[in-house]
């Protein structure tokens, strides 16, 4: 696998920083600091939207529910 630098400015911060992608990876849009804080970010988005998901089906399994 060839792994190339990228240079990226941040999506959060606007700060420079080179990056390590793979061949076929993507490069990331945030740095080092705003990447964890945005995974973060998306993990709870993700996670309310299964639970709103999960109550309009009365609590069960959102994938057994009727459509």
């Amino acid at each position: 696998m060839v792994v190339k630098q990228k240079r990226i400015k941040c999506a959060r911060c606007g700060e420079r920083e080179t990056v390590m992608r793979g061949e076929r990876g993507p490069a990331s849009i945030y740095c080092d600091l705003c990447r964890d804080e945005a995974k973060r970010e998306q993990n709870a988005l993700r996670a309310q939207a299964y639970r709103q998901r999960k109550a309009s089906y009365g609590g069960g399994s959102a994938f057994n529910a009727p459509p």
